[in-house]
């Protein structure tokens, strides 16, 4: 099960962005997808949109059975604002615990320019407001709610993260998120989309020779296919 999470930056959005080119990419390689939808910060704060994600992974398990549906082989796939809560939920074990849903049963995740796996190292990057904005100024949530602080083992999840050409400040990002998994003896692959703008990276995954979507499918098939292959491995 492939589980999508889009962006908006915390506040706008829904799960129609999982567009149709996700949906075919996947279905053919033989994956089910699901777009969900979480609450933005008009409704609460990220720690709770972040609840909502894991939530819908916990339904999507508990009917698994219903539709031939392995519940433990599941990949998160976020974009910009959903890449990171994807993150943050693979990452960070209390979201998936207070769900129910074990840790392991996320093997693989694919993030999509996301800027905000250490959002206190993001604040200094230009767009410190819109972080600001979104969580506050409190160092210990800023921590809590960085995907790079939960980049610890053991049974870490393998990760593919995207990031477009010319962008620094995800390019940092995703370098750095990297390292922390691998330093904890994770997997995490990093891909620089050339010729990519924010949206088109998202807009235009499933479509006919785009690298992103072939890299994606490639660490699949790696990662989440083989029943053997555990998150890590």
């Amino acid at each position: 099960i492939v589980v999508f999470v889009h962006g908006g930056g915390w506040r706008r959005g829904d799960k129609r962005a999982g567009g149709l080119g996700h949906q075919r990419a996947l279905l053919s390689q033989g994956y089910a997808f699901a777009s969900v939808n979480y609450r933005l910060v008009a409704d609460g704060p990220p720690d709770v949109g972040a609840g909502d994600i894991a939530a819908a992974v916990a339904w999507l398990r508990n009917h698994a059975a219903e539709h031939g549906l392995d519940p433990d082989r599941i990949a998160l796939m976020g974009h910009s604002a959903g890449a990171h809560l994807a993150a943050l939920v693979a990452l960070d074990p209390t979201y998936l615990q207070a769900a129910g849903v074990p840790r392991t049963a996320v093997r693989a995740v694919v993030l999509l320019d996301g800027a905000g796996y250490d959002i206190q190292r993001q604040m200094t990057a230009g767009n410190a407001e819109l972080y600001r904005s979104t969580f506050g100024t409190d160092p210990a949530y800023l921590a809590r709610m960085s995907p790079v602080t939960h980049a610890t083992g053991p049974d870490l999840p393998a990760f593919i993260i995207h990031h477009i050409e010319g962008r620094a400040p995800s390019r940092r990002q995703a370098e750095g998120l990297a390292t922390a998994l691998r330093s904890a003896g994770g997997v995490a692959q990093t891909h620089e989309a050339l010729g990519e703008t924010h949206a088109s990276i998202n807009r235009g995954f499933g479509e006919a020779d785009d690298v992103t979507t072939e890299l994606t499918l490639a660490f699949l098939r790696r990662y989440l296919a083989a029943a053997e292959a555990g998150p890590g491995r």
